[in-house]
């Protein structure tokens, strides 16, 4: 249905990587995987990329401290090879969040995750439940109520404070159970619909990592990763950009200086339980963010964290995240309109 990034394009520039003055402060995905082949391009950064090769497994060698990356290639040609450190970086947006109600299995409509999602034209004249009111669900609403689906409804726990408005849909609280095309809600309300779209997010899947290496937990990277990059079971594997992020280039920017600083010895890892305490702490934090507000606040104080620790200070983006979201809660259906002044 066309992706299109949710925060503006000067969220996710860095001093040496910006994008062009006249783009739209919210381009289309083909805008940004452009900019980005392009700065591959000019670093020579393909050099160091093998291409076409799957990685099949990653196993740890605690008697010479290495680890065996079994590979494959397009010709389904096996290779093994021997590496000091192990850096995952290939996000965790693969695997939807599968949930259950009960009854479900009863559903007599569609039902699919938003993932697989793409022309609101399909669903003209149909009602439509999606379940969560983050972002995919508010942008797959807003399309729908566009492509004039005959109902459009969102399903989030968070229905009696919903900060945004989202003409043409109806809020309805969590989901209670579902018999054949009757969805019961919480509050007691029911409703027919002839589709269910999942937009529950993803969890973290890394089927690839040998079980003592792997995070499970969700899209939660405050459980077992130090700073929430450095694997606290293993310090020599580093977890990048593993975040429920609003921050995106800069993040992975921050974690790749740390990661790239640790392996040097430029930077020295506390003992193991220090780490656990950290993280903890960590951990605590983030339970009690309510709002995005405190999303913003809680990922900005842990950039400038990583700032400090790594010697790398980027531009204070704070007010423009504020900026973002409170044009977000002024109306949610142009917010994409705003144009903003980029930091560097």
């Amino acid at each position: 249905y066309g992706l299109f990034i949710n925060n503006p394009k000067e969220l996710m520039e860095l001093p040496f990587f910006r994008f062009p003055e006249n783009m739209p402060s919210y381009p289309g995905r083909e805008a940004v995987l452009k900019c980005i082949k392009e700065f591959a391009e000019k670093e020579d950064l393909k050099k160091y990329i093998n291409f076409g090769c799957k990685v099949e497994s990653v196993t740890f060698d605690r008697t010479n401290e290495k680890f065996s990356v079994k590979y494959s290639d397009k010709s389904d040609d096996e290779g093994v090879a021997e590496f000091d450190y192990v850096i995952v970086a290939t996000g965790y947006f693969s695997k939807p969040r599968e949930i259950s109600f009960p009854g479900q299995e009863s559903f007599s409509g569609h039902m699919i995750h938003s993932s697989m999602f793409r022309r609101a034209q399909e669903y003209t004249g149909k009602k439509v439940l999606l379940i969560g009111g983050s972002f995919s669900g508010q942008d797959i609403a807003l399309k729908l109520v566009d492509a004039k689906a005959d109902k459009v409804t969102i399903s989030t726990a968070r229905a009696s404070d919903y900060p945004y408005t989202l003409p043409g849909v109806e809020l309805k609280p969590a989901v209670d159970r579902i018999e054949l095309s009757n969805v019961m809600f919480q509050d007691g309300s029911s409703d027919q619909f002839d589709v269910i779209v999942n937009c529950t997010g993803f969890d973290n899947d890394f089927p690839f990592m040998h079980r003592s290496l792997r995070l499970y937990n969700g899209n939660n990277a405050t459980t077992h990763l130090y700073k929430q990059c450095v694997l606290v079971e293993n310090n020599r594997v580093f977890y990048i950009g593993m975040q429920q992020h609003l921050y995106t280039i800069p993040l992975f920017y921050l974690q790749g200086v740390l990661a790239a600083r640790i392996i040097s010895d430029e930077i020295c890892l506390p003992l193991f339980n220090v780490q656990r305490e950290v993280i903890e702490r960590d951990r605590q934090k983030a339970d009690l963010i309510t709002d995005m507000y405190d999303t913003i606040k809680h990922q900005t104080n842990y950039m400038k964290n990583l700032g400090i620790i790594t010697g790398v200070q980027l531009a204070d983006m704070t007010d423009l995240w504020l900026q973002w979201e409170n044009d977000r809660r002024y109306n949610i259906v142009t917010y994409r309109q705003q144009k903003y002044q980029t930091l560097y």
